[in-house]
């Protein structure tokens, strides 16, 4: 792709997305849990697994963020998740918190313009687990 043509393809995304107001509705807790468990597991650990938590543990004053850690056997391979999660990021218009360090990444999300969690989250959470499998995530081991 070229920069315009990803350009193009963002605008007529967030024209799609000011348009469709489902994406936009907070869900509520129990809705979060029904969707959290519905998540991929890649695991039987829980190592792999999404998580909600609420501010008392977060950067931004919002209500819950759906985050997850991630670990690479390279640095080649966490290059290649963080770009394919940029680029996802960016043609939808939803960007998560990203904190990386090395063979590590940190995901966060959550919609900002409703102050907590959406489906559209939860779309992006499988996108980016599915992402992650694919690359070849190593399970961490407790530090």
């Amino acid at each position: 792709y070229s920069l315009s043509n990803i350009e193009n393809i963002s605008s007529l995304y967030m024209a799609q997305k000011m348009s469709s107001s489902k994406s936009l509705v907070k869900l509520t807790k129990s809705e979060i849990l029904l969707k959290l468990s519905n998540l991929p597991k890649y695991n039987k650990n829980n190592k792999f697994n999404w998580n909600v938590t609420d501010n008392s543990n977060i950067h931004d004053p919002t209500d819950l963020k759906l985050y997850r850690n991630f670990k690479f056997k390279t640095f080649e391979d966490t290059w290649a998740f963080l770009t394919k999660i940029a680029m996802r990021s960016h043609l939808t218009a939803h960007h998560p918190t990203i904190i990386n360090t090395y063979n590590k990444v940190t995901l966060e999300l959550n919609t900002h313009d409703v102050n907590g969690l959406t489906d559209l989250d939860f779309k992006l959470a499988k996108r980016f687990s599915d992402y992650a499998f694919k690359i070849g995530e190593i399970e961490q081991v407790d530090d």
